[in-house]
């Protein structure tokens, strides 16, 4: 019996790395073709002329970013723990690097581990985890449903925004129902359910108890939106000269994330990527400039990643 269920989980095993290589390999050639289509000789030429001195910039701003992030997720963590901010940041930041090179950001699931050596059980954190993944789903989509109206059509724009409303308020009242805990003590074998104990009685008590803390973390989550937007603002505006406005650009990079939503590929690539050209696009953009702000952007946001890798890590 042993035997048998170890080559089931083999085999399950095995098809889910295959399901991510395939991802993996359709989310590049579509980033691939999509450059290859814009141009890789333009793309280079506008990546000559960025103006460095963006870089200072782009930086600070990204760095207030990872500060507001961690913060906005450090103000949930006080439902049921002391953990002081400048003890939750060890927990935070490695968590989220390892989201950027896991397949589907399930580096970022680590915390859970991180926090359980601060003493907090895995079903708190677990708690803390999702809740806080439905905190930032929903800062994303108040600001993206502001550019449904913006890029769609009105007819277009109430029917996503309908099912953006849909899914958050089905996951949410999935996860608070009788129904849905006794179809995750049914899905999870009682090893794992046990070590999950406390995670219904966490998750409720945020929307029965902590509603204070969910607002707060919303807020601070979307100041962290805002940065990023700024940051892009200034990479167009100082690095490649383009003139667009920073509201405009917060709800092209809020719809781009969500794009990533799609299951096609890994983390969105490459979906991201074509998104965001195409709305740049809608705005007057010149694709090789977008395609060269999206590379400078992700060589700041890997750069980062590698440097709190090299990092000491809480063991």
């Amino acid at each position: 019996m042993k035997n048998q269920l170890s080559k089931q989980q083999k085999r399950a095993g095995f098809g889910r790395r295959i399901k991510i290589l395939a991802k993996i390999l359709f989310g590049g050639l579509i980033l691939i073709g999509l450059f290859y289509k814009i141009g890789f000789d333009r793309i280079a030429e506008s990546l000559v002329q960025l103006n460095l001195w963006v870089l200072p910039l782009a930086i600070g701003f990204f760095v207030m970013f990872l500060w507001l992030s961690s913060l906005g997720s450090w103000v949930l963590l006080r439902a049921f723990s002391h953990l002081s901010f400048r003890e939750f940041l060890p927990c935070y930041l490695p968590s989220w690097a390892f989201g950027l090179f896991l397949p589907g950001k399930l580096g970022e699931v680590s915390i859970i581990y991180y926090l359980k050596n601060r003493d907090i059980t895995v079903g708190q954190g677990t708690a803390f985890f999702v809740v806080g993944k439905t905190v930032t789903v929903f800062a994303l989509g108040m600001v993206a449903s502001t550019g449904f109206f913006t890029f769609f059509s009105f007819r277009v724009a109430v029917q996503l925004f309908l099912l953006l409303m849909i899914v958050l308020g089905g996951f949410v009242f999935f996860l608070l129902s009788p129904f849905g805990r006794n179809v995750i003590r049914k899905v999870l074998p009682e090893k794992i359910h046990e070590r999950f104990t406390g995670f219904s009685s966490a998750f409720s008590s945020y929307f029965k108890k902590h509603s204070r803390l969910l607002a707060m973390s919303l807020g601070i989550k979307l100041l962290g939106f805002g940065c990023i937007a700024v940051m892009n603002y200034f990479i167009f505006s100082v690095g490649l000269n383009v003139k667009i406005l920073v509201f405009k650009i917060l709800q092209v990079s809020t719809m781009e994330t969500f794009s990533a939503l799609i299951p096609i590929s890994v983390n969105g690539l490459g979906i991201r990527q074509a998104m965001g050209i195409y709305l740049y696009g809608i705005l007057g953009v010149n694709a090789p400039i977008v395609a060269s702000s999206q590379i400078v952007g992700w060589v700041l946001i890997y750069l980062f990643g590698v440097i709190i890798f090299i990092l000491p890590r809480p063991s």
